[in-house]
């Protein structure tokens, strides 16, 4: 998400010298940044996060402030059952990471790893069935229905002529908001003791962006602008989005804007 526009820069630029399509992708690349210097995201939406526990009981989401606490748990419970019986495979491996589930066959004619957006899948029952369909002869069945986009990200292991179990969010648990600007969740209920990870559903981020953050990201925006104007190096080259992310990222956060972001750092504990 962007939180300023090309218009706006070409709108503070006296004599433009650059297109709006480009001033959107320096746009789009100064917002990018800006998120990767502060280690979160500034977009309000529903964010849905496995999350490793701090201390004994509390949890830290990833994309503060916490508008509103949809669903935590620390407990979890078997979403889907999954076989590979390919005859001719040496291993049939199952993984989640980044929201993405990957089935991978080792030898065989069916060898390859297929990679499932788990975002497409409304129900258990429909990842099922895309599973089923793809090569290394896939089995299951749905043992608890729920989101797919919620199951935990690990490495399940091989498959291969035995069951594994794809993992959901389990009961809910008792939370209680302790910051809520800085993201830090207190867990009453009682945590497994086997276990490390919880799992929070809340709306966060900002609805709309603040205006102070707002106007230090058109600044570095402008500021990098004037700088490639002075830069004979980039007169010959497209301010398409690949070439501008290379350049910005030779381009490093001059010290006062280090300063003026700090206080929208992402502090971890």
């Amino acid at each position: 998400m962007a939180w300023i526009t090309g218009a706006q820069i070409l709108g503070a630029i006296s004599a433009p010298t650059i297109t709006l399509a480009q001033a959107d992708v320096i746009a789009q690349s100064t917002c990018d940044l800006v998120e990767t210097w502060c280690n979160r995201v500034f977009e309000g939406a529903t964010y849905s996060e496995w999350l490793d526990r701090i201390g004994s009981r509390t949890l830290t989401v990833l994309n503060p402030p916490i508008r509103r606490l949809v669903f935590a748990s620390v407990d979890y419970q078997s979403g889907l059952s999954i076989t590979s019986s390919q005859a001719d495979a040496n291993r049939a491996v199952v993984s989640v990471s980044d929201g993405v589930m990957h089935l991978s066959i080792l030898g065989g004619v069916a060898a390859g790893d297929n990679a499932l957006t788990l975002s497409t899948y409304a129900t258990m029952a429909l990842l099922l069935a895309a599973i089923i369909a793809l090569p290394g002869t896939w089995t299951g069945s749905v043992e608890n229905e729920g989101t797919p986009e919620n199951i935990r990200p690990e490495h399940y292991g091989s498959a291969l002529n035995v069951a594994i179990w794809v993992l959901l969010p389990g009961e809910e648990a008792e939370a209680d908001l302790i910051d809520r600007e800085g993201g830090l969740l207190y867990i009453d209920s009682a945590w497994p003791a086997s276990d490390n990870k919880g799992f929070v559903m809340y709306d966060g981020g900002y609805v709309p962006v603040p205006n102070d953050l707002t106007q230090i990201t058109l600044q570095l925006a402008l500021d990098t602008v004037s700088s490639f104007a002075h830069d004979p190096l980039m007169q010959s080259e497209k301010l398409d989005k690949y070439a501008w992310t290379r350049r910005l990222d030779m381009v490093s956060l001059r010290n006062t804007y280090k300063l003026r972001l700090q206080p929208w750092e992402r502090m971890t504990l």
